[in-house]
């Protein structure tokens, strides 16, 4: 083992020279610029939301089962996720130089691979503990904790990091080994269970989602983190009218990805759920909103698959034929009636369980104009032109290229959230159904303009 250490001690001197790689020394440095700038902007901004909340609303809501069901969906949801991306890149994943060239030695996996492990570990942790402090300490200066909740809260942020990153490690040493090995608990056991593929395959696709984000480009992320179709490969798309063919072509695909249809129907149940609390009452929190308007986005991108590849295959000849905007329209169409489908119900379920006087009607009205803006936001998104140069100048070009990439999503929280607090305590409620689907109207003729641009240059 010894041995093993000394060897990569004189490999990491022949790469970057008697100071090592400084690979602790770059976690240690975000972890401080994110201590930094949540101490200065997070905790700000979450105190002045909290306390301009009715705290006795966020007590009546999180009491009780209410809270002990958010907390173990969010726990949950953290999990599936960790498991999910430990398949696709793993937190031990060194550089791809590294791995052609010492990885594949004799030395031992485990040792070979540890520094990345423990940077993640390092990284993620320390992070998480610098986020729950500062979640505890806005909490607390609401008045809606004791002061004991800050340190508990950089404790359990810290140790839930640590709890994802262990599971992180074990779904990519479960997705390396053979079916007959044994499992891999220990973080060592599962470190040397990492097969020199999956390593070389990883390091690719981090190259990859490393200069996808440098570019802004979330087309290229999204591809490299996409899972293989499996699934209905049997399956065979009917002929038919083209724009009929393009909608059956939308539903063959969520049937051959039952997960991403899955995921939409549970990320809009919950999201539609929390849009019609606020339509209903207006006391409603605007944080629960947002999030309520964010996840009901989310889910309608889960099904808008067929609109996103349209719009990475803009260059390549219509085999149906059809304009692209006809063809953009087609694509809307499954996205939009699942989205109206599920709202329904939900609304009405809402509505009979708040028993308000509030106007039924209006509030199935408007989570249908919502749904509007909703794919109107994914049109600007899925047909998004090339970036302002200014976008890559080294001083202001990461806030204009992250401004550019949020800009939909901006406007489409923005516009539901103020449309539905407005909903429930305005005399005329339809007034906001119609900015609602006004805006949602224009969302579409913005993304119809992208198209339209990018034809004419030819991509």
């Amino acid at each position: 083992m010894t041995r093993d250490r000394d060897r990569i001690e004189d490999a990491d001197h022949v790469l970057h020279g008697p100071d090592g790689s400084g690979l602790v020394g770059r976690v240690l440095y975000a972890v401080y610029v994110t201590a930094f700038l949540a101490l200065i902007y997070a905790y700000t901004v979450l105190r002045a939301v909290l306390v301009s909340s009715d705290t006795a609303w966020i007590r009546a809501a999180f009491a009780g089962w209410q809270g002990a069901a958010v907390g173990a969906g969010t726990l949950g949801l953290l999990a599936w996720g960790a498991w999910w991306l430990g398949g696709r890149r793993g937190p031990a994943t060194p550089p791809l130089p590294w791995v052609d060239h010492v990885v594949a030695s004799s030395i031992d996996r485990a040792e070979s691979v540890r520094p990345w492990w423990r940077a993640a570990l390092l990284g993620v942790s320390g992070c998480s503990a610098v986020l729950g402090g500062v979640l505890a300490a806005a909490v607390y200066a609401a008045g809606l904790a004791p002061p004991a909740a800050v340190p508990l809260g950089v404790v359990a942020g810290g140790a839930l990091a640590a709890a994802l990153c262990w599971l992180w490690l074990l779904a990519q040493a479960r997705a390396s080994r053979r079916q007959a090995d044994p499992p891999a608990l220990p973080p060592r056991a599962a470190l040397r269970a990492l097969a020199l593929d999956d390593l070389r395959a990883h390091a690719r696709r981090s190259q990859r989602l490393h200069g996808a984000v440098l570019s802004g480009d979330p087309r290229a992320a999204r591809l490299q983190v996409a899972s293989p179709i499996r699934r209905g490969r049997g399956l065979r798309l009917r002929p038919g009218r083209p724009l009929l063919t393009l909608v059956r072509r939308d539903l063959l695909g969520l049937r051959r990805q039952p997960g991403s249809a899955l995921a939409g129907a549970v990320l809009s149940v919950i999201g539609l759920w929390l849009c019609s609390a606020t339509a209903l009452d207006s006391t409603t929190p605007i944080p629960v909103t947002v999030l309520g308007v964010g996840l009901a986005h989310l889910a309608v991108g889960q099904w808008a698959q067929g609109l996103r590849y349209a719009a990475d295959g803009l260059s390549s000849s219509a085999v149906l034929g059809g304009s692209p905007a006809r063809r953009a329209l087609a694509h809307s169409v499954v996205p939009l009636l699942s989205h109206v489908a599920l709202a329904l119900p939900v609304a009405v379920v809402a509505w009979l369980v708040a028993g308000r006087a509030a106007p039924a009607p209006a509030l199935l009205c408007a989570l249908a104009a919502l749904g509007l803006l909703l794919v109107g936001g994914h049109w600007w998104s899925a047909f998004r032109v090339a970036h302002p140069e200014a976008a890559f100048v080294p001083e202001m070009g990461p806030f204009l290229l992250a401004l550019a990439v949020a800009r939909p999503w901006l406007v489409v929280l923005a516009a539901g959230t103020v449309a539905l607090q407005r909903l429930a305590e305005a005399p005329l409620p339809w007034l906001s159904v119609l900015a609602l689907a006004a805006v949602g109207l224009g969302t579409l003729w913005r993304g119809r303009a992208l198209l339209r641009q990018l034809v004419s240059e030819g991509r």
